[in-house]
């Protein structure tokens, strides 16, 4: 995944990146919201963030902070797990991602169930809170493995902290350059960066209030919602595929006459 960008990467970029990334944030808001009211405070997409609220509970003497503590090693375990089944068998960066957004919906569907049968307990460490909790920690593992894997290129998806201070530096240096050896359209596309990973960051927060609503007043059904965005994001890539394949061959016909 190190090293220059493959050729599929890049023309996953040009084609669908814009779309991607404003829709796999919009998921990642939903899942940390949904999260964080469902689950007693549970962070799922910025997970590092238990990490702060774990230190809290130990400080104040809370007793309820298991699923905290367990919350990294589960998401990383399941960015294990995901990296291996794209491996094994997404082809390409492409193949890769279809795959990793079909196991990531299979993923948000288990979390829904498991919300609508089992019951809300009062203990963030109880049993169906730690089974819920799991099963969307591995959701959102589950999709940025697929960042990291299909979409290296792109902003983050989840942690929000990192892109907001990206989208500051490059907003800055796009503006203030003090050695003056930026050229207008260096600064041109530092800027249109800083754009993108706003645009990011909005539709991340987007996806968090719609969670946040969700987790409220619907419950499990509600997760149908990133359910729906991500097989349609998967429906756009695939209608693409078969547009280029048609293509290929009366471009070939056109270079040929």
């Amino acid at each position: 995944m190190a090293g220059a960008p493959r050729p599929d990467e890049e023309e996953l970029v040009e084609r669908h990146g814009r779309g991607l990334r404003l829709g796999l944030a919009c998921c990642a808001g939903f899942a940390d919201t949904f999260g964080y009211i469902r689950l007693h405070g549970l962070l799922t997409a910025h997970v590092t963030g238990n990490l702060a609220f774990m230190a809290a509970g130990i400080a104040r003497g809370n007793p309820h902070i298991l699923l905290k503590f367990l919350a990294l090693p589960i998401f990383i375990l399941w960015v294990g797990i995901t990296a291996l089944v794209i491996g094994r068998v997404g082809r390409g960066a492409r193949g890769g991602l279809l795959c990793g957004l079909v196991f990531e919906i299979l993923l948000l569907g288990l979390v829904g169930l498991a919300t609508m049968l089992l019951p809300s307990q009062t203990n963030p460490d109880s049993l169906p809170e730690i089974v819920i909790g799991t099963l969307l920690l591995a959701a959102m593992g589950a999709q940025n493995a697929v960042m990291r894997f299909s979409l290296p290129k792109l902003p983050s998806t989840t942690a929000m902290t990192t892109n907001v201070s990206e989208a500051t530096v490059r907003w800055v240096s796009a503006r203030i350059n003090p050695d003056r050896r930026l050229s207008a359209e260096e600064r041109t596309a530092l800027a249109r960066g800083a754009r993108r990973i706003a645009a990011t960051v909005c539709a991340f927060g987007l996806g968090g209030v719609t969670g946040g609503l969700v987790a409220l007043h619907l419950g499990g059904v509600g997760l149908l919602i990133p359910m729906a965005l991500l097989a349609l994001l998967i429906l756009w890539i695939l209608a693409a595929g078969r547009r280029a394949k048609a293509q290929g061959p009366n471009l070939a016909n056109n270079r040929n006459s």
